[in-house]
Parts: C-alpha cells; sequence; structure tokens
C-alpha cells in the first residue's frame, strides 16, 4: 500500500509540475506542426535584456529591469485573423508570446493593438474560458481590481540616478497604462518568417528599453517621470510610455 502511495504521489507531482507557468496564449495542441511562432526579445541596446540584470543609462545612471508585461489583441492581416488575445510576460514565460496554427503567407503584414478592446476590458474577467489569457487566473495583477479594467503595458525597475560609484537601486520606475484611451494600434510590414523543422513557421520581434526611454523627441526623464497609473495628470506619461514602447517593438 505504501508503494502504491509513493508512486501515486510522484505521478501527481510530475502532473503539477507539467502544468506550471504554461502561457494561455500557447494552446499545447498547436505547438508541433503547422504552426505560427512570435516571440518577442526585450534589449537593451544591442544586448538581449535579462531581468534583474544592472545596466547603464546614457547619462551613466544605472537601471535594474524587473517585470515587463503587456497584451497583445486582434491580430489580423485584412480579414484573416492571427490571435484574439495575447499575453506577454518575460519573467514567467520568456520571449515566446503566441503560438496558433496558420500559413505565414497569410501575415506577411500584421496588424492589432497593444491592450484589450474596451468591451472585452470591462467585462468580468472571471467569466472568460479558463484557457483565455484574459481569465482572472491567467491574467493576474495584470487587472485592476480597484478599476475594472487590465492593466495594458506593465514596466517596472529600479535604478540609481547618483553616479559616484556605489550601486544603489533606490529609485523606483512603475510604469502601468491601462484604460481604453491608451489602447493602440501596432502595425508590422513585411514580416519575415522563419522556417523551422515540422512546418514551424517563427517571427521574432525586438523591443529596445534603453531606445524606448530616450526616443528622439519624445524621451522620458526617468528622474522625475518614474509612475503612472493612467490616471488624472498622469495621462500624459502614460501616453509617452505606450507610443515610445509602441515605436521601439519592430521586426528583427
Amino acid at each position: 500500500m505504501r508503494k502504491f502511495h509513493v508512486v501515486f504521489l510522484f505521478s501527481f507531482f510530475l502532473t503539477l509540475m507539467s502544468c506550471k507557468d504554461k502561457n494561455p496564449s500557447i494552446p499545447k495542441e498547436t505547438v508541433d506542426k503547422d504552426s505560427l511562432h512570435i516571440d518577442i526579445t526585450p534589449m537593451f541596446n544591442t544586448d538581449k535584456l535579462v531581468l534583474d540584470n544592472i545596466y547603464t543609462m546614457n547619462n551613466g545612471d544605472l537601471i535594474q529591469f524587473v517585470e515587463l508585461k503587456f497584451f497583445l489583441s486582434e491580430l489580423t492581416n485584412q480579414n484573416t485573423e492571427l490571435i484574439k488575445t495575447a499575453s506577454f510576460d518575460f519573467r514567467k514565460y520568456g520571449s515566446n508570446v503566441i503560438r496558433t496554427t496558420g500559413s505565414p503567407n497569410s501575415f506577411s503584414n500584421i496588424n492589432g493593438f497593444i491592450g484589450v478592446d474596451p468591451m472585452r476590458n470591462h467585462a468580468d474577467p472571471s467569466a472568460f474560458e479558463t484557457t483565455n489569457p484574459l481569465y482572472i487566473m491567467n491574467a493576474q495583477d495584470m487587472h485592476w481590481d480597484w478599476n475594472p479594467g487590465y492593466i495594458f503595458l506593465k514596466l517596472e525597475a529600479k535604478m540609481d540616478t547618483v553616479v559616484d560609484g556605489i550601486t544603489n537601486l533606490n529609485h523606483s520606475i512603475s510604469y502601468h497604462v491601462g484604460g481604453d484611451d491608451f489602447y493602440s494600434p501596432i502595425k508590422f510590414q513585411n514580416c519575415a518568417w522563419q522556417t523551422l523543422p515540422s512546418q514551424v513557421y517563427k517571427l521574432g520581434l525586438v523591443v529596445d528599453l534603453n531606445a524606448f526611454f530616450v526616443h528622439p523627441g519624445q524621451e522620458i526623464n526617468w528622474r522625475q517621470e518614474c509612475m503612472t497609473h493612467s490616471s488624472g495628470s498622469q495621462k500624459v506619461l502614460s501616453q509617452k510610455v505606450i507610443d515610445n514602447f509602441i515605436a521601439e517593438l519592430k521586426p528583427l
């Protein structure tokens, strides 16, 4: 009887591990064949960004990125839908954001949005199917319970703004952008899908988080413009954050 219990518990443990940390944007049944994969790789200048590593800004300030999450919605090419909603959580899932069935020939151009469309943004998050990225247990802290709706883009970092040779990351960056006004269009043209084995096609995108702060004509003063939750006077910064992020989100 004890041997049976040990085998049962081991099998149960393996089942739990197999279910852990699976991006709801990536259905299991579409992983192997005839599938389209989209990866988004955060960068800092020419380096692939690693959360919790420390990078140096243009003026010598130090920055440590701790969180990057966002929603993609209604990705289409003309009347052909690629995916309705996808969630990006860099710490939890890495760079891969989408795996779905389809032909790369149907998506040489992709149009869509950062965020969640107004109708679903204000829907009951517990009413979505459990496989939907918008389901409350999948969205978790990307839904505001105090202000019904989703956080479209979350970028958090810690900084050292005193250039003295001593690392003291005591300056917080917290950009939480949401609300219908910030449901923002994105467009990728002439997408170069890479052919992989087993009829898998991959599209790589990058987003440069150094260029995000210093985008020409719309620089973000991280020492003073360090927080937004998209309400009231914070809306100007929220618009700058979402605009700069989209401007730096590009195909490889």
